[in-house]
């Protein structure tokens, strides 16, 4: 069933089936990225990373959707109150009125504000990257009409192994298309919030690291929404901020 089409219920069922045979391999074997993927191409299907996640890692699916509308106001008030990092010329939106937007334009862009605000590490080499650095390896964004496949041809697949999201034309909080990146495959998603999401959980189905860049970011979002494990929160702007989070809702 590796490139067959079949009915959809019955992909399911298979993938359902061999998960727990999966995620063995994938432990015992530790392919890579581009082996599991070639093993087992369904996984890009939609709907099946979700389902493998919820049988192999967490039956708590919607952790993001639940937690991100109130985390990402708090995001906002974290800077404003602690941070005070202009982020809105760095995104393009210097121009904008950040609060005359819907709350879900709101959600979507904090999405692009966080890289900024918790800054990840350079690859190979001590010291943090530059903020541009660490929002591109989290949030690509590209002009409308970029050739996606030429786009997906030239990711240096060693380089940038690891899942991440790529906008299309429009803006960060209201793009024209968003897609999930993993190994020069483009997954269509609905939302920055539902790309994040799947990146998240194909992550954790691969079992492949965070890219350094933008590590501080998945980190957050493991142990501050999702509550994954393993290890715990490290990082003095992580520490800082869920100390900040922690005092604000004892207020």
């Amino acid at each position: 069933m590796k490139h067959n089409v079949e009915p959809k219920a019955r992909v399911f069922e298979y993938m359902a089936k061999t998960c727990k045979r999966r995620q063995d391999w994938i432990k015992k074997e530790t392919p890579t990225t581009a082996e599991t993927l070639e093993m087992y191409p369904r996984l890009l299907d939609p709907g099946i990373i979700e389902q493998d996640f919820r049988l192999a890692i967490s039956e708590e699916t919607n952790q993001l959707y639940a937690k991100w509308p109130s985390l990402s106001q708090k995001i906002y008030q974290y800077n404003n109150q602690v941070l005070k990092i202009q982020w809105q010329d760095q995104l393009d939106l210097g121009g904008t009125d950040i609060e005359k937007l819907t709350e879900k334009d709101r959600q979507e862009l904090a999405m692009s504000v966080l890289p900024l605000l918790f800054v990840g590490r350079s690859k190979g080499m001590k010291g943090r990257c530059t903020p541009a650095e660490s929002l591109r390896s989290f949030i690509d964004m590209k002009p409308e009409g970029t050739d996606i496949q030429h786009f997906m041809a030239t990711i240096p697949a060693k380089e940038r192994p690891q899942p991440f999201i790529l906008l299309l034309g429009g803006t960060r909080f209201k793009p024209n298309q968003v897609f999930m990146v993993v190994e020069r495959k483009a997954v269509a998603c609905s939302s920055v919030l539902q790309a994040v999401d799947t990146c998240m959980k194909m992550i954790y189905v691969l079992d492949v690291d965070y890219q350094p860049q933008c590590s501080a970011v998945w980190k957050l979002l493991q142990h501050v929404v999702y509550g994954l494990p393993p290890g715990t929160l490290t990082g003095v702007s992580l520490i800082n901020f869920r100390t900040w989070l922690k005092h604000l809702t004892e207020d």
